[in-house]
């Protein structure tokens, strides 16, 4: 209680008895009170003068919370300076002590332990009006006898203690949890959570420290990106990724679009379907969609094309198509290989194939050929395996050749697809 001693008596610096330049012409007692300019133990005994008596009262009041506050750290400071592990929390109350001192009116709704601190709890008050004798000025002197017993400052440093223990543990549990961020939420979450921190810490390192975390954390929303998982007529596949890996996203995401309709964002496990409906679509014009998704301060967009004939296997034969006979005679041809060049934007299965040769007595009919062809441009080589008769030796190689295929798409629906092609043959 050395300390709190000492900082009782400091309150007084300044505070002197009515000179006789100075005359009293009101006072709330016959008698100055015997506390008035002394030190009481279990007692806080401060007094100030202002040029209105609700304003000295008020001063008076924020003397009993800065004796309060100093008295508190002096406590914890003295109590903690032999533990290694809080140098950090020393170093804070160093600087407290040095800052704050006298001017804790600042930031004293920071400080818990002072919501109890209360006018009411004011055991004696004695006040003064005063005139200047010279000037005529009016000023008032208040005096305050407010309880403060040892039993009430150590539950106040235990109060403090538990406190800045739990903002510490939680400044330290975030910056852990930076390093493995698995959802925007938690971001959000540490953003707000270290809005706290920052207020309450008082210390130029700590609340430093908060802020530099806080901005770490506020730029890992402009590195999160939009992966594309697959692009299926009807569903956009997609999940957000931080660092390489899918972070998940409770925010429904905003998705608008000229030519789609019926569009249902869904979220799923880590990542998002974007259901839609395509049967209005133009296939002549450009059919996309833009996704947005609010992430803290920012928007974070993409764009995504559909073609909304995808799903239907539309297969363009194109050049030449070469006919080559294993063996031949004047009127026979063994065994004919067939090179076709096809070219799709979706996979398909070749089942059959009928080709009109000019100069042959018959079509070629293949059937049950099962031949799997994926997107994009292919040469297909089929066997016609068989003999055929040739009626009569081609010079003309401007004749067409004709025919059909039936083919299958991965969904199991068939479609014919005639065609009429230059063609090129070994006889």
């Amino acid at each position: 209680m050395k300390h709190i001693r000492v900082l009782s008596l400091l309150l007084f610096i300044g505070i002197l008895p009515c000179t006789a330049q100075l005359k009293v012409v009101q006072k709330s007692a016959k008698k100055t009170p015997v506390w008035v300019n002394t030190t009481q133990k279990d007692y806080i005994v401060t007094s100030a003068i202002a040029d209105n008596i609700e304003r000295a009262k008020n001063e008076c009041m924020d003397n009993i919370r800065k004796y309060v506050i100093d008295a508190v750290a002096q406590n914890v400071k003295s109590s903690s300076e032999s533990t290694i592990n809080q140098e950090s929390v020393n170093s804070g109350i160093v600087n407290f002590l040095d800052s704050y001192t006298y001017t804790a009116q600042t930031q004293s709704a920071n400080l818990p332990y002072l919501t109890g601190i209360s006018e009411s709890k004011i055991e004696e008050a004695y006040w003064e009006k005063r005139e200047d004798k010279k000037t005529k000025e009016i000023s008032y002197l208040y005096c305050v006898k407010y309880p403060f017993p040892s039993l009430e400052l150590k539950k106040l440093v235990h109060e403090f203690q538990r406190k800045d223990n739990e903002m510490n543990e939680k400044y330290n549990t975030l910056e852990e949890q930076y390093e493995n961020i698995t959802s925007v939420a938690q971001i959000d979450k540490a953003v707000t959570d270290l809005n706290s921190l920052i207020r309450y810490f008082f210390d130029d390192v700590r609340k430093e420290a908060a802020r530099n975390l806080q901005r770490n954390y506020r730029q890992l929303y402009n590195e999160i990106s939009i992966h594309e998982i697959s692009n299926k007529l009807g569903c956009y596949c997609l999940d957000l990724q931080l660092r390489g890996k899918a972070i998940k996203v409770s925010q429904r995401p905003v998705v608008k679009s000229a030519t789609l309709t019926q569009i249902r964002p869904e979220a799923e496990e880590d990542h998002w379907n974007i259901h839609y409906n395509s049967e209005t679509c133009d296939p002549t014009e450009e059919n996309f969609a833009t996704i947005t998704f609010k992430l803290g301060n920012k928007n974070l967009s993409q764009t995504f094309y559909i073609d909304p004939e995808q799903d239907k296997v539309k297969v363009i034969l194109s050049k030449d198509v070469y006919l080559t006979a294993e063996t031949k005679t004047d009127s026979t041809l063994t065994n004919i290989s067939i090179r076709i060049n096809l070219e799709s934007k979706a996979a398909y299965t070749i089942d059959n194939i009928t080709l009109n040769v000019p100069g042959l007595s018959m079509p070629l009919f293949i059937d049950n050929l099962n031949q799997t062809v994926s997107k994009g441009t292919q040469t297909v080589n089929i066997d016609y395996n068989g003999e055929v008769e040739l009626l009569e030796k081609q010079n003309n190689r401007m004749n067409l050749l004709k025919g059909h295929l039936e083919i299958k798409n991965t969904e199991g629906v068939s479609k014919r697809i005639d065609f009429s092609l230059p063609f090129k043959a070994n006889w």
